[in-house]
């Protein structure tokens, strides 16, 4: 149970927020001191010392007392918050932002909890606006001719560079292989050139499904956005404000760069892209809370067992997450599908 002293503690409606202000006394944080050092010798790596073996001592002078102090506020925060949020906040509806206003190695550590409540939004006839958005959906467009001789010759193109990578020049028809059932079969398009091209058109096909779904979807949930009142809580639009960074961060990493470089040749800072994205995680943020208010009011679930399936799923490629952490992942994930599918439903 987690020990701590309520400074004060103040709700604005308004903002949909809660602010908690408490205290950890020197005794309380030093349980969790102990255990930040312990975990601490276990991933400190030093000559010398087998890993989990090195001396406190060592520890503090490698990493300074500051560092460890941090790690016991976190190792403390984790197991304190959800009792914090069950006892003080039980409408909130994320982690809260925590700020540490005072912490000196020895002494009570202070610390402010600004705690994003859930809102009251008021939502539009959502049924009706589906219905209106379904009779005027937009259908697949079909594919073309061009369209699947554009992506022989792609194929073609990433086959005659795959034999000869340094050649950065554009390829002339001579430099390809030819079009036959032999390319044909060798790119698994099937036995023969017209397997390849059925193939194409059903990949392109399915392709223009999916993005038809899509724009259908955001028609729909453009409409009901648009008549939903209702404020929402800052310490959730920054919540969305950090998961687009940890995407943007991961997509950089993948094109080889590194975020700096990037935003260098970008002539951009860190808060310019913050500030940009701002309105778009405000959207999300209120699409997220749409979409659980209509699951909530027409009793939309997930299948159990489908959940299950695609959390195991998930798990067996990363070994590391946490199962319930995954499996709330894939049950949002799923309720907002079957949510939007329901929408689709409507006319």
């Amino acid at each position: 149970m987690a020990n701590y002293t309520t400074i004060k503690a103040e709700e604005n409606r308004e903002k949909c927020e809660k602010l908690i202000e408490l205290e950890i006394s020197s005794d309380e944080i030093g349980k969790y001191r102990a255990k930040a050092l312990r975990r601490m010798a276990e991933q400190v790596d030093l000559p010398g010392f087998r890993k989990g073996h090195v001396p406190e001592k060592i520890i503090v002078e490698k990493m300074g007392e500051v560092s460890v102090l941090e790690e016991a506020i976190n190792s403390w925060l984790k197991e304190a918050v959800p009792e914090i949020l069950q006892k003080d906040a039980p409408e909130a509806i994320a982690l809260p932002r925590v700020e540490v206003t005072k912490a000196v190695p020895g002494n009570p550590v202070n610390l402010a909890l600004k705690i994003p409540l859930r809102p009251k939004l008021v939502l539009p006839d959502y049924k009706e606006l589906a219905k209106e958005n379904n009779r005027k959906k937009e259908q697949p467009k079909s594919v073309t001719e061009k369209e699947i001789d554009e992506a022989i010759l792609r194929l073609r193109q990433y086959a005659a560079r795959a034999v000869n990578p340094e050649n950065k020049e554009e390829l002339k028809e001579e430099e390809l292989p030819p079009l036959n059932d032999q390319f044909a079969e060798a790119v698994g398009g099937g036995k023969t050139v017209a397997d390849l091209k059925e193939r194409i058109r059903k990949d392109l096909a399915a392709e223009n499904e999916i993005k038809a779904k899509e724009k259908n979807r955001l028609a729909i949930i453009d409409a009901i956005l648009k008549k939903t009142d209702g404020n929402l809580p800052d310490v959730l639009i920054e919540h969305e404000i950090d998961k687009m960074e940890a995407e943007f961060e991961s997509d950089v990493e993948r094109m080889g760069l590194k975020v700096g470089d990037y935003l260098k040749q970008a002539k951009k800072t860190r808060e310019d892209l913050l500030r940009d994205w701002r309105p778009t995680a405000e959207k999300r943020s209120k699409v997220n809370l749409i979409l659980a208010e209509i699951k909530q009011k027409e009793k939309i679930t997930p299948d159990p067992k489908e959940v299950e399936h695609e959390t195991e799923h998930i798990l067996e490629h990363h070994k590391d997450a946490k199962k319930e952490n995954v499996e709330a992942y894939v049950e949002r994930m799923l309720s907002n599908q079957k949510t939007f599918e329901w929408l689709e439903s409507q006319g």
